[in-house]
C-alpha cells in the first residue's frame, strides 16, 4: 500500500453527556450554603468589630488616667477580658462553619 493511497479512518460523533437533572435536593444544599457563607459573613464582621474593640480596651489599658485609678482599670481591664474571651467563641465559631461550607461546597 502506498502512502497516497492510506484509507480515512472512520470518526464517531461523541456521545452526548446528558446534565443531571436539578432535583429539590440540589435546591435545598445551594440553600443551605447560601445560608451558611451568609452566618459566615456575619461572623467575619462581628470578628472584625471585636478586634477593634479589643484594640481600642488594650489602647485604655496604657491610659495614664486608666491605670491611675484603680477602679477604671479594673472596669477596662475586665472588658479586655470579656472581649478576648467573646473572639476567642466567635473564632471557634467561624472555623466550624468555615469547614460546614467547605462541605457543602463539594457535593
Amino acid at each position: 500500500m502506498k502512502k497516497s493511497e492510506v484509507t480515512p479512518k472512520k470518526v464517531e460523533a461523541p456521545i452526548p453527556v446528558q446534565k443531571p437533572v436539578h432535583t429539590a435536593i440540589d435546591k435545598e444544599a445551594k440553600k443551605e450554603l447560601q445560608k451558611v457563607q451568609k452566618q459566615f459573613q456575619q461572623l467575619e464582621e462581628k470578628i472584625a468589630q471585636l478586634n477593634k474593640k479589643k484594640t481600642e480596651l488594650e489602647s485604655s489599658l496604657t491610659d495614664p488616667a486608666i491605670y491611675s485609678d484603680r477602679s477604671k482599670f479594673f472596669e477596662a481591664e475586665n472588658a479586655y477580658k470579656k472581649s478576648g474571651n467573646e473572639l476567642e467563641q466567635l473564632n471557634a465559631e467561624y472555623e466550624i462553619v468555615f469547614e460546614k461550607i467547605m462541605e457543602l461546597e463539594k457535593k
